[in-house]
C-alpha cells in the first residue's frame, strides 16, 4: 500500500471510528442476507438458513475483532482502547491501585536518587582530558600504603622511569595563609605543587600562564596561580591580577595566572605554589608530604607502569637502604583513587535500595495475583463476547504498563525530592560550616559557596544575576555540593524589598525544579530572619539544629586540634580541659588552643596543660553575650529540627541537674 494511503487508512482508524464501525455491521449484515438468500435457493426455510448462515459466518464480535486487526494503524488503536480500558478498570479499584502505586513509586523513587549519585561518583567519566591515562602514586612500605612521598624519591620516580608522558605531585595538604594584596586581607589554602601538574591534567589557565620548567630550574618558588573563585572574591575579576604582588604570611609572591572556573583537582585550594629544587620541604627521603599524579604515555599499562616503578624503587633501595628499605610506589587510576573511600557503601546501599524495589515489585505481583481472581467472571464474559486469549492478555498486561508507568513518574518525582539538601540552623560557631564541607568531602564532589550577603552587595551586578549566575555554575560542574552561607542574611528582607524578593523566588523555583545533580547545604544563624516560606515541608530534605558541643564532643575537638598542630593529645588532660570549655563553642575552642601554643611558643618552651587551662578561662563563651538569643534558638528547634549532635540527642547545658 502506498505511504499516503496508509497514513490516510491510520487517521480513518483513529478518527472516524463510528463511521468505520457502522460500515462495517452494513457490511456484515449485508454479507449474512446474501449468505441466507443463497441458502433458501437451495431449498431452506427462511429461520432454518438464517441459523445455518450465522453458523457459518462464526462469532460475529470474533469477526468484527479480526476485520479491525487487518486495518492499517489497528495496533495503535487496540492500544489506546486498552489503555482507557486499564485507566476506568483501576478508577474502579482506587484502593488496589493507590497501594500499588505508592509501593512501587517509594522503590522506584528511592533507586532512581541513589543510581543518580551513583551514576555521578563512580560511572561518570572525569572530567580531564583521556582521564582513563591519568593515575595516582603513594608510597607503600612493606608492600602496604603507606601515605605521601617523599619530594626526593619524587624527582627520582620523574626522572628514571619510561611508563609516564608526565609524573607531576602536589602537596598532600593544603595550609591556612594569610594573604594581603588583594581587595582585603583574607585567609586562604594553599598547597605546593610541581611545575607539571597543570600540563600532566592537560588544563589550562584561563588568565595568564602556567608553571613552566624554567620555574623549577631557577628555583623561582616565588610564583603563584590563584583559584578562579578568589580571583573573583579578592581581586574582583581584575586581569591585571597577572603580575601583580601578593603577600603570604609576609612573604612576596608573584600571580602568574589564573585557573578556569570550576577547576578542582582532589580538594579545594586558593593558591598553588611551586615546589622547586631548593624549596624547603621534604628535603630528605625519610619526609613525606607528597601525592604523585601521572599521566601514563600512550599504549602504556598501568601493569606494565607499575613494573617499571617497582624496577626504580629496587634500585634507590640498594643506594639508599637506610631510608629506602622496604618502601615502594603503588600505582592507582584517578578514578579508583577518587571512589575508593564510597564505592563499597554505594554499591551495598544501591543493592540494599534495589532489594526494597524488588520487595515492592513482589507485593504489587500478590496484588495483581488477588485481583485477577475476582475478575475471572469479567475475563470469562469477554472471552464468551469474542475476545481471542491474545487480547486478554494484551488487556491485562496493558493495565500493568498504566499502574507502573504512574508509579514511575511519581517516583521520579520521589527522587528529585530526595536530591533537595540540607538546612543547618545552629550557634554560631558550633560548625555549620565544617558540616558542608564535610558534605562534599565525603562524596568527594566539589564544594561552591554562594554568599548571598555579597551578591545584594555588590554594586555591578544585579541580585538576580548573581544568583541566576551562581545556580548556573553549580549546574555546570555538577555533581557537587552548594553551599549558602548564612542564607538569612540574603533573604532577610524579602517580604519588604522587591529586588530580594524575586531573587528569593527564582531561588525556591530553582531548588524545586533544578534538573542537575547539585545538593544544597544552606547554613543560617539567626532563624527569625528567615522567611517561612523557605522552612516549610518539603522545601529541605531535613532541617538540622548544631548546637555547643557536649562534653565528648569538646574533648574531640580539643583532641583534633592539637593534632592539627602536632601534639600528642594523650599527653594532655582533654578530658579536664573539656568540662572547662562547658561553654564554648567549636570555634572558641580552636582560637583557646592557639591562644595556648603562643603562650608556650612566647616563653620558648613546649605546651603544657596550665597554657590550655589559662587560654580556655581568659575565653569569653559567646553564650555569654547571645544567651536570650541562643535560648530563643534552642526552643524553636525542638520539635522541628533534628539533632545534629554527637551523642545524637539535644544538648541543652542550662537545664536544671
Amino acid at each position: 500500500m502506498p505511504l499516503l494511503s496508509r497514513i490516510r487508512s491510520t487517521f480513518s482508524s483513529l478518527f472516524r471510528k463510528e463511521a468505520l464501525e457502522r460500515e462495517l455491521d452494513d457490511e456484515l449484515r449485508s454479507y449474512l442476507e446474501l449468505l441466507t438468500d443463497e441458502k433458501v435457493k437451495h431449498g431452506m426455510g427462511p429461520e432454518e438458513a438464517r441459523r445455518a448462515a450465522r453458523a457459518e459466518l462464526g462469532n460475529m464480535g470474533r469477526v468484527k475483532e479480526t476485520v479491525r486487526a487487518g486495518r492499517v494503524g489497528a495496533v495503535l488503536d487496540t492500544f489506546l482502547q486498552d489503555v482507557r480500558y486499564g485507566v476506568v478498570s483501576l478508577r474502579r479499584s482506587l484502593g488496589f491501585a493507590a497501594v500499588s502505586i505508592v509501593m512501587l513509586a517509594i522503590g522506584i523513587g528511592a533507586s532512581t536518587a541513589l543510581f543518580t549519585t551513583i551514576h555521578a561518583v563512580l560511572l561518570r567519566n572525569i572530567q580531564y582530558e583521556e582521564a582513563d591515562k591519568l593515575v595516582v602514586a603513594r608510597k607503600t612500605q612493606q608492600a602496604e600504603i603507606a601515605g605521601p612521598v617523599s619530594r626526593v624519591d619524587y624527582i627520582d620516580f620523574r626522572e628514571l622511569n619510561q611508563s609516564f608522558e608526565e609524573l607531576a605531585a602536589l602537596g598532600w595538604f593544603t595550609n591556612r595563609r594569610t594573604m594581603t594584596g588583594g581587595n582585603d586581607p583574607q585567609l586562604v589554602r594553599a598547597t605546593w605543587v610541581t611545575w607539571n601538574l597543570f600540563k600532566t591534567l592537560r588544563v589550562d589557565p584561563a588568565l595568564g600562564r602556567s608553571f613552566v620548567f624554567e620555574d623549577e630550574l631557577r628555583g623561582d618558588g616565588t610564583v603563584v596561580v590563584i583559584d578562579h573563585g578568589l580571583w573573583q572574591t579578592g581581586f574582583g575579576g581584575d586581569p591585571g591580577v597577572v603580575g601583580s604582588k601578593i603577600h603570604l604570611d609576609g612573604l612576596a609572591y608573584t600571580v602568574i595566572g589564573v585557573m578556569p572556573l570550576g577547576f578542582r583537582f582532589l580538594f579545594d585550594v586558593d593558591i598553588w605554589h611551586l615546589i622547586d629544587r631548593d624549596v624547603e620541604i621534604d628535603r630528605s627521603r625519610d619526609s613525606h608530604s607528597l601525592l604523585a599524579v601521572g599521566r601514563l604515555k600512550p599504549g602504556v599499562g598501568i601493569e606494565q607502569a607499575q613494573t617499571d616503578v617497582n624496577a626504580i624503587a629496587t634500585g634507590l633501595a640498594e643506594r639508599f637502604p637506610e631510608t629506602n628499605e622496604g618502601k615502594g610506589l603503588r600505582l592507582e587510576g584517578l578514578h579508583g583513587f577518587l571512589v575508593s573511600g564510597v564505592s563499597l557503601n554505594l554499591q551495598l546501599l544501591m543493592a540494599t535500595t534495589v532489594l526494597v524495589l524488588l520487595i515492592a515489585c513482589a507485593n504489587v505481583a500478590g496484588l495483581l495475583l488477588a485481583r485477577g481472581e475476582r475478575r475471572l467472571p469479567e475475563i470469562a464474559m469477554r472471552a464468551a463476547l469474542g475476545a481471542s486469549r491474545r487480547r486478554l492478555i494484551r488487556q491485562l498486561l496493558t493495565e500493568s504498563v498504566v499502574l507502573t508507568f504512574v508509579a514511575g513518574a511519581l517516583g521520579v518525582g520521589i527522587a528529585y525530592v530526595l536530591q533537595g539538601g540540607l538546612l543547618l540552623l545552629g550557634v554560631q560557631g558550633c560548625g555549620k560550616s565544617l558540616c558542608a564541607k564535610a558534605v562534599a568531602q565525603e562524596w568527594r564532589f566539589p564544594l561552591l559557596r554562594l554568599d548571598l550577603a555579597s551578591a545584594f552587595a555588590s554594586p555591578d551586578q544585579s541580585p538576580e544575576l548573581a544568583m541566576r549566575e551562581g545556580t548556573q555554575i553549580a549546574e555546570s560542574v555538577a555533581p557537587a555540593v552548594l553551599w549558602i552561607d548564612e542564607i538569612e542574611k540574603g533573604f532577610a528582607a524579602s517580604a519588604a524589598d522587591p529586588s530580594a524578593s524575586r531573587v528569593f523566588g527564582s531561588f525556591l523555583t530553582w531548588l524545586s525544579e533544578k534538573q542537575s545533580p547539585v545538593f544544597v547545604v544552606a547554613t543560617a544563624n539567626d532563624v527569625s530572619q528567615l522567611p517561612p516560606e523557605l522552612l516549610r515541608r518539603g522545601r529541605f530534605d531535613d532541617l538540622f539544629f548544631v548546637d555547643l558541643p557536649s562534653l565528648a564532643e569538646r574533648t574531640e575537638i580539643l583532641a583534633i586540634h592539637l593534632r592539627k598542630r602536632g601534639r600528642d593529645p594523650t599527653h594532655y588532660r582533654i578530658g579536664e580541659h573539656a568540662e572547662e570549655a562547658e561553654r564554648l563553642t567549636g570555634a572558641e575552642l580552636e582560637q583557646a588552643v592557639t591562644a595556648a601554643l603562643y603562650m608556650a611558643f612566647a616563653e620558648n618552651r613546649e605546651l603544657e596543660d596550665d597554657d590550655l587551662s589559662n587560654a580556655l578561662n581568659e575565653t569569653v563563651p559567646l553564650y555569654d553575650t547571645y544567651e536570650e538569643r541562643i535560648k530563643e534558638l534552642r526552643d524553636w528547634a525542638r520539635g522541628r529540627a533534628r539533632a545534629a549532635s554527637f551523642d545524637a540527642k539535644m544538648v541543652d547545658l542550662f537545664s536544671d541537674r
